[in-house]
């Protein structure tokens, strides 16, 4: 009897583990927030592949999300909006380092609430009146505040605007504040702005010349449990019919895929 019941529960467990996608466990994408909406259409698009899996994409700022790998929070793939939060998590052995690559490019943009356009030629028209409240990403996390303050200090007004900067948690958090008009402007990325449409009126563009380059790095996370699928979701980021997700959305697409 005994062992007619062992027989049994082990063939059960046969028949379950033999079942299709019953070993599929979600991937989990750690990606900047201003990657949600491309990274959850790539997913989509990832899991009707031949090699794809189910994607669930935990979208926050860059240095949040490099915090919660570092403490052993579950994720399988890292994207980040700069090189220093990946390079951080290389050099702890959290990122394997063969499969980073370079997944797309961003641009900087100055952005005001729609109906407030004002002509400006670059940043030097924010030290002036009407802007009263300027809104930047917090720098020490979201990489787009960083370069914003970079772009700023680079082009001679970093000071005349500084007491007037309202810090948000990240680009999400910008455009509700243009949304509801409680900035004058805000430099946030072009593809941020695109996904705002006419909620918002694009003042100028931020010479790139001014800040280190915007760039997005991708890479699997070390202790992974779900290796294989992970190193297939990069391949596939890196891949045409993810890139055109990226160009529609604004990205700028890296050819090479190169660290």
């Amino acid at each position: 009897m005994i062992l007619r019941c062992a027989a049994a529960l082990l063939a059960l467990a046969l028949t379950s583990c033999s079942r299709p996608g019953a070993e599929a466990a979600p991937l989990r994408i750690a990606a900047a927030a201003s990657l949600r909406v491309v990274v959850e259409e790539i997913g989509r698009a990832f899991a009707q592949s031949p090699s794809g899996a189910e994607v669930t994409v935990n979208a926050a700022a860059s240095g949040v999300l490099r915090r919660q790998i570092e403490h052993g929070d579950a994720a399988d793939v890292f994207i980040s909006a700069n090189r220093e939060h990946m390079d951080a998590l290389l050099t702890r052995g959290r990122v394997a380092s063969e499969t980073v690559h370079v997944l797309a490019r961003n641009r900087l943009v100055v952005a005001a609430p729609a109906g407030r356009h004002v002509p400006m030629e670059s940043l030097r028209g924010l030290s002036h009146p009407p802007f009263a409240r300027i809104a930047l990403a917090t720098p020490a996390t979201a990489p787009v505040g960083e370069l914003a303050v970079a772009a700023l200090q680079s082009a001679g007004v970093w000071s005349s605007v500084e007491s007037r900067v309202l810090y948000a948690e990240n680009a999400g958090q910008i455009a509700a504040y243009l949304r509801t008009g409680e900035v004058d402007a805000a430099l946030l990325y072009v593809t941020d702005v695109i996904g705002l449409g006419d909620a918002v009126d694009r003042l100028c563009e931020v010479d790139p010349a001014l800040h280190p380059p915007s760039e997005y790095l991708i890479g699997v996370v070390a202790d992974s449990r779900l290796r294989v699928r992970a190193e297939a979701f990069v391949e596939f980021a890196c891949g045409p019919e993810a890139a055109d997700v990226l160009a529609q959305a604004g990205f700028v697409v890296d050819e090479t895929g190169s660290r």
